[in-house]
């Protein structure tokens, strides 16, 4: 993923991790790094991949509150990132 560019993001909250639950997935980016998976980040890895059924049925929306932190992260590192309200390409 390029950075230095606008991308759609949708926050989630993993439903079991409640040391690092939120997580940015790039709404557009659906097959762009590995075939069926989304690019993601978070505080803790950085980016990496998630599958949309993990998105389905591990995670809830985060509240602008809960991500708050995570889209000024994405800013400090070159990203023009738009909040999302659902998963939807």
């Amino acid at each position: 993923m390029n950075q230095d560019t606008s991308v759609r993001v949708y926050f989630t909250h993993d439903l079991e991790d409640t040391n690092d639950p939120v997580t940015a997935v790039f709404v557009d980016s659906l097959g762009e790094e590995a075939a069926g998976m989304y690019t993601v980040y978070a505080h803790i890895g950085q980016h990496s991949t998630g599958h949309p059924q993990w998105v389905q049925t591990r995670t809830r929306s985060a509240t602008p509150a809960e991500y708050a932190d995570l889209l000024e992260e994405l800013g400090r590192i070159g990203y023009q990132a738009t909040p999302v309200p659902a998963l939807e390409p």
